[in-house]
């Protein structure tokens, strides 16, 4: 419980300064109105966090669910995570409210590319396999909701680099996530031996 709440606090952090001001936006209506949803997008997921933070504290709330049930409580607080961190992104956020050019709202579009987003869910999946106590059986609809939280966007919304670009970073976050997935197996399977032999 201790992890998880300091990386809610972590997380919480990140997501203020992730963008709440809209300084990477020029200044007109259409990009007012697209940092105005950005703002609201970081407002309710730090709300989301320290809400669940505060939640942690309460002995009744955690006494609520099994450990199973807290791992899939996690899990899909993990999911909503990734799918806010794109909604984050200027010009993923700019093509949701059908700006058709986001360069054209951004001041600096070049500091928004996909290596930018890719970073971010890289450090957010890394964090929460280092962190978070929940068996990989139960965490791989978050390994999954990474990959697909960036490859769904770029495709469908369409991307500021070029699709062959798109594809080789999908594929490479992809290598991230089963790494790490095989790590946090590894790391089970080896507690699990330790924990036979002390047992027997």
């Amino acid at each position: 419980v201790t992890y998880v709440a300091v990386y809610l606090v972590l997380t919480l952090i990140g997501r203020w300064s992730a963008g709440t001001g809209t300084s990477s936006f020029m200044e007109n209506d259409v990009a007012a109105q697209v940092a105005f949803v950005r703002f609201w997008v970081n407002v309710s997921m730090g709300v989301e966090a320290l809400l669940f933070m505060l939640l942690l504290k309460s002995r009744r709330f955690i006494s609520c669910f099994s450990p199973r049930g807290f791992e899939i409580l996690l899990t899909t607080l993990a999911c909503l995570a990734t799918t806010g961190t794109v909604l984050q992104h200027p010009w993923y956020l700019g093509k949701l409210c059908k700006v058709a050019d986001p360069a054209q709202i951004l001041v600096d579009p070049l500091l928004f590319t996909d290596d930018r987003l890719l970073i971010s869910l890289d450090v957010w999946i890394t964090g929460c396999h280092m962190l978070l106590p929940i068996r990989w059986v139960i965490f791989w609809p978050a390994e999954l909701a990474v990959v697909l939280s960036y490859l769904v966007p770029a495709l469908v919304l369409g991307s500021m680099v070029p699709m062959q670009r798109v594809v080789m970073n999908a594929l490479q976050m992809t290598m991230l996530v089963v790494c790490a997935a095989g790590a946090m197996r590894a790391l089970e399977v080896h507690e699990r031996n330790a924990f036979t032999q002390v047992t027997t």
